[in-house]
């Protein structure tokens, strides 16, 4: 299945081969690639994995959260992308494009869904981009990608959550 998840009973990351296969039709649909669509694709996979990394160390590690827990796997995965520089705020931002909806109508089991409705999660990978950087990655907000009003904020959140994710896992580096 089209699929990638944390399995806390074994304690084991899957990411399904049809997964791959999802993520290779939507970036190379025409199966010509080229080298930004092989960046695309991994990338996709980098944030997907690094997303259910996040899952794991919640679980793995007991990592207190106060937050919906596919939201703070988003925040890893964005967090340590970003810290691969420019390469890996691509591999966030083309991971949480592979997982927008073909519409934006949305029914009752898309909105009582554990995970943030597709655009809300766009943007919020955006802010934080664009947060740990705004002079850098200022073409988000000049591009029009991210509202301007939201970018004001994205800076916070992103010291907030660097500062959270720093302190979580303080005791285990080596």
């Amino acid at each position: 299945m089209v699929n990638a998840f944390y399995s806390p009973s074994d304690a084991h990351i899957i990411f399904c081969y049809e997964l791959l296969e999802f993520l290779a039709d939507l970036f190379v649909p025409d199966g010509q690639w080229t080298e930004e669509q092989r960046a695309n694709v991994f990338g996709a996979v980098q944030f997907i994995m690094m997303h259910e990394v996040g899952h794991a160390l919640v679980d793995v590690l007991d990592l207190p959260i106060t937050g919906r827990e596919e939201d703070v796997a988003d925040q890893l995965a964005v967090y340590v992308l970003i810290r691969g520089g420019d390469k890996g705020a691509q591999a966030a931002v083309a991971g949480v494009s592979a997982l927008q909806p073909s519409s934006n109508s949305f029914d009752e089991t898309q909105l009582a869904d554990e995970h943030s409705l597709g655009p809300v999660r766009l943007y919020n990978v955006m802010c934080w981009i664009y947060g740990s950087d705004p002079v850098k990655y200022s073409e988000l907000v000049d591009g029009g990608s991210l509202p301007q009003d939201r970018a004001v904020r994205c800076p916070g959140e992103w010291d907030r959550m660097a500062k959270a994710w720093q302190r979580l896992l303080a005791a285990y580096r080596t």
